[in-house]
């Protein structure tokens, strides 16, 4: 059974809904006929030989040579591998033949909805290049941990403000009691993100302002100073 996750996970890969129910019966069912894939999907045939066609054609099918033209799916594995080639190679060919700025000073940009924010958070930590200083509840740093962890094997230092007791091998660990809400994050010392992140919304603005980093910067330095003064007093 095609569960929904799985066909907007494959969305997001780049598969059209209908590529991704007949990719997922190729899957569970291994190789099918076009007429044996419209009829497991409930697609219609002309439908169903179209998006099969399609498939074959970004290479996450291969068509089956026989007395009838069966399809098989590509491993789910290479598909993966496979994506991530090309976005590499499409990102590096952006970023080789983009367009010089023209703007003039940092603007601040929204980012709004739990999602956006989450992924900004990750975005932040994957292309950090010294130092990391977040600020979040415990529940939403569990959802960036990957993006973390990477970080530091990379060598990066990543100190954190939680509000109840949280381990991560290799950052610096406080904690402080303050309600689910407010974040605020800083990547080496110039891009900053802050704002309002809970299980339900997010509504935050990303910034390289000179002016909102170091206000920032200064609001989380006195807070950790505060709780490392507490911290002394206690041992």
């Amino acid at each position: 059974m095609i569960v929904p996750q799985f066909v907007e996970a494959l969305q997001a890969l780049g598969f059209t809904g209908q590529e991704a129910a007949l990719y997922g019966a190729l899957l569970e069912h291994g190789e099918m006929s076009g007429y044996e894939a419209a009829k497991e999907t409930g697609i219609s045939r002309s439908n169903a030989y179209h998006a099969l066609a399609s498939l074959v054609d970004k290479g996450f099918a291969s068509r089956v040579e026989g007395e009838s033209t069966r399809y098989g799916a590509l491993a789910l594995e290479d598909v993966g591998r496979l994506v991530r080639h090309r976005q590499e190679s499409s990102i590096g060919t952006a970023l080789a033949h983009a367009p010089a700025s023209k703007r003039e000073g940092a603007p601040f940009l929204s980012v709004s909805g739990r999602r956006a924010v989450v992924e900004r958070m990750a975005i932040l930590f994957q292309g950090a290049g010294d130092r990391v200083y977040l600020a979040a509840d415990a529940a939403d740093l569990e959802e960036i941990r990957g993006c973390m962890e990477a970080a530091l094997e990379r060598g990066i230092r990543v100190t954190v403000l939680t509000n109840r007791g949280w381990e991560l091998a290799g950052a610096v660990v406080h904690v402080r009691r303050k309600a689910r809400g407010p974040i605020r994050l800083i990547a080496d010392g110039r891009r900053v993100l802050t704002g309002e992140l809970d299980h339900s919304r997010g509504e935050c603005v990303y910034s390289e302002n000179p002016h909102l980093v170091n206000l920032i910067k200064e609001s989380l330095t006195n807070e950790i100073q505060i709780l490392q003064a507490k911290e002394s007093e206690r041992n």
